[in-house]
This record gives C-alpha cells, sequence and structure tokens, in this order.
C-alpha cells in the first residue's frame, strides 16, 4: 500500500533489482472509502451546505497521508537514486482543487499543500536534473458526481480541432 514505507521500499528494491534504475516515479491518489456520506457526491452545487467543522481529526490526518505524505515518503526513498543516476522525474496526478478548493470536498484543500510540497521539492532537486510536476485533471466519471458537475464535463473536442 502506497501509505506504508516498508512497502514503498519493497517495490523501489524490486525495480532496482529488474531495471537497474527508476526513470520515474508517477503518483495517483485519491480518497478511500472513510469519506463522509455528505461528500461522497462530487460537484460545484452552489447551495452545498455540507460538512467542514465536523470532519473527524482521524479523516484529515488519513486525507494528508494520501494527498501528500505518500509523495514525500516515496521523494525521500527515490531521490537517492536519482540523482546517482543522473536524473529523473516525478509526476504527481492531483486535482482541479488544487488552485481553488471545493466546500463539497473540504479535504481537497491538502491537494494545495501537495502543489506546495512539489515546487519546493523541485526548486531544490533541479539541480540534480530532477523534476516534480503535477497534473491538475477536471472532472472524471469515476466517482458519484453531481448532475451540475456531470454537465460541466466536454462531450466532444472542440472544433478547431
Amino acid at each position: 500500500m502506497v501509505l506504508d514505507v516498508d512497502d514503498l521500499q519493497a517495490l523501489v528494491d524490486e525495480t532496482i533489482g529488474k531495471y537497474d534504475r527508476i526513470d520515474a516515479v508517477v503518483s495517483n491518489m485519491g480518497h478511500g472509502g472513510s469519506v463522509p456520506e455528505a461528500i461522497k457526491t462530487v460537484g460545484f452545487d452552489p447551495e452545498f451546505d455540507g460538512p467542514l467543522l465536523e470532519l473527524t481529526d482521524e479523516l484529515w490526518h488519513e486525507s494528508l497521508e494520501m494527498y501528500v505524505l505518500n509523495v514525500v515518503r516515496f521523494a525521500r526513498i527515490v531521490t537517492p537514486i536519482m540523482i546517482e543516476q543522473g536524473g529523473g522525474a516525478f509526476v504527481n496526478i492531483s486535482s482541479m482543487n488544487t488552485i481553488e478548493p471545493r466546500a463539497p470536498y473540504p479535504m481537497s484543500m491538502l491537494r494545495a499543500a501537495l502543489h506546495s510540497f512539489s515546487k519546493l521539492y523541485g526548486d531544490r532537486y533541479a539541480r540534480h536534473n530532477i523534476r516534480m510536476n503535477n497534473l491538475l485533471p477536471g472532472f472524471c466519471e469515476n466517482v458519484n458526481l453531481s448532475e451540475f458537475a456531470r454537465n460541466s464535463i466536454p462531450n466532444s473536442a472542440p472544433s478547431y480541432l
């Protein structure tokens, strides 16, 4: 599991054993089943009045682990390898909520923490030819979307393509 340092180390060890290097790490972490029922449907609905102060400390800590600390831990393990081999890249699949947290999903504010870590990491390790970037996709139909959110997903390519 991506939250366990021993599992991350085992993955790195197996990869190095097979390929002798790690050129790229892709982190794509969403939230698990402990999300409160009130926020299981995601959207921009302007009238949403969901929990914020009612969310437990455990949920906040779990979210921090999933969105930020798993990337930090993996970077601690892989960065020395990338330095030794002359470079590499980290790509974090994050969320459009990085820039603008959404009331229906308050833990989205932690995406900004990942964004900040990635910036600091990139500034620090660019001299070793290592970069860290975040992709910020919009809504995908992989979660329960409100009708408002579902209708905001473009259903065809722009005419100029």
